[in-house]
């Protein structure tokens, strides 16, 4: 009898170091498994976001290029008012020293001035408002 319970307990534990090793197997297959899985999903994400990256990038540029287009234009439309009030007030100056009787085309030419001030004051503030726009992108 005692052969026989040697060898059973030989076959216990040898089925227990079997079942042990297969569990231990199991749990490493499924450990990369799930690695392999998740490495899989974050390359995914990375490329993704990659993207949409490059997305508001070109965006932005082009935000940012239309935003200095319109800017050029503000200031030229405001060099071009800078030089009609200046010259404005040359002939206003002149129309003074000619014509000291004639108030109508002083007051015409003053309005004038006045009306190209307000918009050379308008051209300002949305230069303004684009450079402020400029630096948020």
């Amino acid at each position: 009898m005692r052969g026989r319970k040697a060898g059973s307990k030989r076959r216990t534990v040898l089925y227990s170091l079997l079942t042990c090793a297969v569990w231990c197997g199991l749990a490493y297959g499924g450990y990369e498994l799930a690695a392999n899985k998740m490495q899989a999903q974050q390359a995914e994400i990375e490329a993704k976001l990659l993207m949409h990256i490059e997305e508001i990038r070109s965006e932005s540029n082009a935000r940012i290029d239309d935003l200095h287009a319109e800017l050029d234009e503000l200031t030229a439309i405001m060099t071009d008012v800078s030089e009609k009030i200046e010259s404005i007030r040359e002939e206003l100056q002149m129309t003074s020293e000619s014509i000291t009787g004639n108030d109508d085309t002083r007051l015409a030419l003053q309005a004038q001035i006045h009306a190209l001030d307000k918009q050379l004051e308008e051209l300002r503030a949305a230069i303004r408002k684009l450079e402020d726009a400029a630096r948020v992108y």
